[in-house]
């Protein structure tokens, strides 16, 4: 989820930075290498959310997880909990785009991931299908 999301934020122009000991996922040491991500690498730390506006609490320890929400709460600093969404002050949406529309579902923090994100296929299918009319409306 780390790399997935680390992507979509580095190609919407965000600066970001992943504070783990080791990369583990293929799509972080590409962005890495490319420049388009800074790693620290080493375990996350309090300060390490300082001068930060939003961070993504994704370690594969839900402990983790929680110190940083509690950090940025502390910090009045948006955090998206991977492990626990309710825990989080911010969420993010399982997104598609078709054309010029961007498709998004998100939930209240109590649906399981897979099953948003097979909502927002249903709903890229349904699009996908011709079904919908995606002509602009506008001059």
């Amino acid at each position: 989820m780390a790399g997935r999301r680390a992507r979509r934020f580095a190609a919407d122009g965000a600066d970001v930075v992943v504070v783990a000991p080791a990369l583990r996922d293929e799509r972080l040491e590409h962005l890495v290498r490319g420049d388009q991500v800074t790693w620290l690498p080493r375990p996350v730390q309090q300060g390490d959310i300082q001068g930060s506006w939003l961070v993504l609490a994704a370690t594969d320890d839900p402990a983790t997880n929680d110190a940083v929400a509690q950090w940025a709460h502390a910090a009045h600093v948006w955090c998206i909990h991977a492990s626990q969404a309710r825990a989080g002050s911010a969420r993010m949406a399982a997104s598609s785009q078709h054309g010029e529309v961007l498709l998004g579902v998100v939930s209240d923090g109590g649906v399981d991931p897979a099953r948003v994100a097979a909502v927002r296929d249903a709903l890229a299918d349904h699009l996908d299908s011709g079904a919908v009319d995606l002509r602009r409306r506008r001059r």
